[in-house]
């Protein structure tokens, strides 16, 4: 089985590790995975947040500002934790492929942020604003460059204190598909949920601290197989005996509604960062 984008997917997780909490209508789940435990499933040391809600496929008004509010407050607690101050720059990055409807999140986080680093440098009057500049890199084959290098060579430049980078992420169980936003300080693969690994964003490799922010909008072929065979008590191995791993990753499935999903999660995105950067409210 390949590794899950979201750890709230990774099966040989300790349940004793994840800590349920609940905002209104918004699911909350927290890890702090440490080295040894990192190590069991794979993937890097640090803390990660779930959030599981209906709002995006319910279109409820309640549900959709309760999410806002529930990101912005976990967005809140990783700025205390790392003592971001009003003046410490905040760079944020939407990763992804603007033209490619379910890789788009990113870049549209990206336009809908309150960037405020111009001011800044002018001296302007910025009252109880945060220092923000904002990008959106694009991907390798538009670029040739890989996107860890090319934000790298910001930060290296201009040491923000904290870099959010938002990516499109895959599930492989289709509740979770456009249900769930991952918020994590240790790493963020991108492209790693098809198969196309590039280099890892990460504290270690961009030289100051990082969060990943991800929404699950694609689900490989395989999930959607497993699910229905799973309700008429199929096993899709005697089924498909002879489909690989292989096979299947190279099908990815989004829902017809992708464009609204984007529009909205990006929305929802946007305004808790904004609201945890500047206190803006949207409502």
């Amino acid at each position: 089985m390949k590794k899950a984008d979201l750890i709230c997917e990774d099966f040989g997780l300790d349940n004793g590790l994840v800590k349920k909490t609940k905002y209104e209508t918004v699911d909350l789940s927290k890890i702090v995975l440490d080295s040894e435990n990192a190590k069991k499933i794979k993937r890097d040391e640090g803390i990660y947040y779930t959030l599981f809600s209906d709002a995006i496929v319910d279109l409820d008004k309640k549900k959709y500002d309760d999410l806002i509010m529930a990101f912005s407050n976990v967005i809140k607690e990783y700025l205390n934790l790392y003592e971001i101050k009003k003046d410490d720059l905040i760079f944020v990055v939407g990763l992804g492929n603007a033209c490619v409807t379910p890789d788009s999140l990113g870049p549209k986080v990206v336009q809908m942020i309150d960037v405020t680093s111009h001011l800044f440098k002018m001296n302007h009057e910025h009252g109880h604003m945060q220092n923000v500049m904002a990008l959106a890199p694009g991907v390798m084959s538009q670029t040739g460059l890989e996107t860890v290098d090319l934000i790298k060579s910001i930060t290296s430049k201009l040491h923000p204190k904290l870099v959010i980078v938002i990516d499109a992420l895959a599930s492989i169980s289709l509740k979770r598909l456009n249900h769930t936003i991952q918020i994590n300080n240790a790493s963020i693969s991108p492209g790693a949920g098809i198969g196309n690994f590039r280099k890892k964003f990460s504290q270690k490799t961009l030289g100051c601290p990082m969060l990943a922010i991800g929404v699950p909008t694609v689900v490989d072929i395989k999930a959607l197989f497993e699910d229905a065979f799973k309700n008429i008590d199929l096993n899709l191995d005697e089924v498909m005996p002879f489909a690989t791993e292989d096979d299947m990753i190279q099908f990815m499935v989004t829902p017809k509604e992708i464009d609204m999903n984007i529009d909205d999660l990006a929305n929802i995105i946007s305004r808790g960062l904004n609201k945890a950067f500047h206190n803006l409210n949207y409502y």
